[in-house]
């Protein structure tokens, strides 16, 4: 829910007030939806991965301004942005293709696919990090620098996150 954002967001704003920068928007869009589950990993890498070509390179995206409005609110698949799914009338859920997303909303799914995979192959501590280096103005090349599972450079991390997405089946 909106509410649920809404205290994910202030929640990770103040996690440390002695820092002397706000956290860059991809971070906070990323770590939101990390931490209020939605949507889910499986969900979000769908739609990204029916939009491949309109993927916005890693150098843009960290620079981004990412709205608050972008990122995705809900508990529902319906309600997950670019849903390729619905529910009638009657509660049956029913597929339809997923809609193209504008590059804000692309943006804030990006970012959070690419925190979740940074996580999943670093662990969790890499989000502390991230978080408390991006906050003092550290670029994600240095964050990144230092990592034991993860490419070493922004276009290797871009490569090997951009290779996890997988297309959908097709039916």
């Amino acid at each position: 829910s909106a509410v649920r954002n809404r205290v994910a967001r202030a929640w990770l704003a103040n996690a440390d007030t002695t820092a002397a920068r706000t956290l860059p928007d991809w971070v906070v869009a990323g770590v939101t939806q990390l931490i209020t589950g939605f949507p889910s990993g499986g969900a979000r890498n769908a739609q990204l991965a029916t939009q491949l070509g309109d993927i916005i390179p890693l150098d843009s995206l960290i620079r981004m301004r990412i709205p608050e409005a972008a990122v995705p609110i809900g508990m529902g698949a319906e309600s997950a942005p670019g849903s390729g799914q619905r529910t009638d009338s009657r509660g049956r859920t029913v597929s339809t293709t997923p809609r193209r997303l504008p590059p804000d909303m692309l943006a804030s799914l990006q970012a959070a696919s690419l925190v979740e995979f940074m996580w999943a192959r670093e662990g969790r501590g890499i989000i502390k990090q991230l978080v408390e280096r991006t906050r003092r103005g550290e670029p994600l090349s240095a964050v990144i620098a230092q990592t034991v599972s993860l490419p070493h450079d922004v276009p290797g991390l871009e490569a090997a996150w951009k290779a996890s997405l997988k297309p959908p089946p097709k039916k």
